[in-house]
């Protein structure tokens, strides 16, 4: 067999994400994060990093892709707990113990509150968060009954080439704190 054939046959055969996954880097810089978040991200979730493009699986990739614009699959901002001021969402991952904690910070000196915790080995790669308005996350008789208090929610999406594991769940604020439900997305 011809080498040049041998070597073309060998790349096609390898498994890759898509191209666009692995170029969108730049969309989880934390550069543009207020200071107070980037310090309490190092200090206190040392073992956790932001979900990245190219840490999705992909079912998961091809899904995140699909959302326009694009934004870090790890990271989200908008007015979560209130319309008054800017909140942030993380995804956070550990490569070590397979766990996720999906994490909010409110205003520079309020702690940050941890909503989700996976319970360990939840093949993290299949998850992705996105803000959006609460309005579009919820059927009108959930937005009766929970009563958010902000405008916008956290979507964290999980997609899985075993249909089973492709569940979403919206996270909001409401009277009684943060509230979440599953949601078809």
């Amino acid at each position: 067999m011809n080498k040049a054939v041998f070597i073309l046959a060998l790349l096609l055969a390898l498994p890759c994400r898509p191209a666009s996954a692995q170029d969108n880097g730049d969309v989880c810089k934390t550069t543009s994060l207020p200071s107070h978040i980037e310090r309490r991200l190092e200090n206190d979730f040392a073992g956790f990093d932001i979900q990245q493009p190219v840490d999705l699986n992909a079912e998961a990739s091809e899904r995140w892709q699909a959302l326009q614009p694009l934004t870090c699959p790890g990271m989200a901002s908008g007015h979560f707990a209130s319309a008054s001021y800017l909140s942030y969402a993380f995804l956070l991952v550990s490569p070590i113990t397979g766990r996720f904690k999906l994490v909010l910070f409110f205003t520079e000196d309020s702690a940050p509150l941890v909503l989700n915790r996976s319970p360990g080995n939840a093949d993290v790669d299949r998850f992705f968060i996105r803000a959006m308005p609460v309005a579009s996350l919820l059927r009108p008789a959930s937005l009766r009954k929970f009563q958010p208090r902000a405008p916008d929610g956290i979507l964290l999406v999980g997609a899985d080439k075993d249909v089973t594991l492709n569940r979403s769940d919206a996270y909001f604020a409401t009277m009684r704190g943060f509230r979440f439900a599953p949601v078809e997305y």
